[in-house]
């Protein structure tokens, strides 16, 4: 029973040092809402260098704002010439905001658009592993798989392309680009029919890509 009860601490004492708590000081709380607002005013007028130091500078004073890592992808869309303290600071948000799927898929939409596929793979998965606990009803899920399938694409990894397909359609049913691409990775895997069907299924719904595939690949006689 000793040893239970000294074994039993030590957990405890393992899941207190675990549990990351953080205590804003109002006055900072104050100071980084204010910053955000200048970042905004600034990303309005184009002025993403301004933005971004004035985000970066609120997390210094109050990194528990999620709204402020929201932001920051909000600039790096805008302008994408400050990619490494973006990702510097998602990744300080993941540390925070432990299970948060929608930063983990700004990561990784970073990653992707650089072509570091195997880093915007593992932090797809990590979005799509954390929205499994966290509820799929969000609207951005479906991207998560999407975008993850096209990076599988790009890689020639048709058997996870595929199967990342699947379940975005089964998601967002109406997703005609899903339908398209699937067919593209369908037909890579020498199911010709198959991918006729579905670049079919997303002229049907006005994706009018397809047109082109199905003229050159189904409709010759």
């Amino acid at each position: 029973m000793k040893w239970v009860g000294v074994i039993i601490l030590f957990l405890i004492g393992m899941n207190i040092q675990s549990q990351k708590s953080y205590v804003v000081d109002m006055d900072n709380r104050n100071l980084a809402l204010d910053l955000m607002d200048k970042a905004q005013t600034y990303l309005e007028d184009k002025r993403c260098e301004e933005a971004l130091t004035s985000l970066v500078k609120a997390l210094s004073v109050d990194s528990v704002l999620r709204e402020t890592y929201l932001m920051i992808y909000k600039v790096w869309l805008s302008d994408k010439s400050n990619k490494d303290t973006v990702v510097r600071a998602l990744e300080k948000g993941k540390r925070i905001f432990s299970d948060d799927d929608e930063l983990c898929f700004y990561l990784a939409e970073i990653f992707k658009d650089s072509s570091e596929l195997p880093e915007a793979i593992l932090e797809y998965t990590n979005a799509t592993n954390y929205a499994k606990r966290n509820g799929e009803d969000f609207y951005l899920v479906h991207y998560y798989y999407f975008n993850r399938a096209n990076c599988f694409m790009q890689m020639k990894m048709y058997d996870g392309a595929l199967q990342d397909y699947n379940y975005t359609i089964k998601l967002k049913p109406e997703f005609a680009a899903a339908f398209y691409n699937r067919g593209v990775c369908l037909y890579m895997k020498g199911k010709k029919e198959d991918a006729c069907i579905d670049w079919q299924q997303a002229l049907d719904m006005g994706y009018e890509a397809s047109k082109q595939n199905l003229d050159k690949y189904c409709n010759k006689k």
